[in-house]
């Protein structure tokens, strides 16, 4: 689950919510697209539509003091559904990163609503 993997508010995040059920994300980074390695095509979204989110997250950390990769976390952890989120760490600046995320203030919510809207909600297709 992540900006780019909406896929799981299709049906099951809210379903999971109304059961107590909590949930633990992975790919919460995009194979760390979202944390600011080079935009490629990702699911069902071109590199020019990956741009676009990656060039939003980079405008928004310039107003405020986080990383992309706060920002794509906390993009998933408001999600009330979510209780955790997995995230591949290779190196102490990596972790630093991570744990910064609970330690800024999450983003408003403008600036959260115009990074959910700028992408069209992925939906699953190979199981229809």
């Amino acid at each position: 689950y992540s900006l780019l993997d909406r896929r799981p508010e299709e049906a099951c995040l809210g379903l999971l919510k109304q059961n107590n059920i909590s949930v633990i994300t992975r790919g919460s980074l995009a194979k760390g697209i979202l944390a600011g390695k080079p935009a490629k095509a990702y699911l069902n979204y071109s590199k020019a539509e990956v741009d676009k989110i990656t060039n939003l997250l980079q405008k928004v950390t310039r107003q405020s003091p986080t990383s992309a990769a706060n920002v794509a976390l906390q993009f998933v952890l408001n999600n009330e559904a979510i209780t955790s989120a997995f995230c591949g760490i290779r190196n102490s600046q990596q972790l630093e990163d991570v744990l910064n995320t609970l330690k800024v203030a999450f983003i408003d919510k403008d600036n959260m609503d115009q990074l959910i809207s700028t992408l069209p909600i992925n939906h699953y297709e190979a199981h229809r």
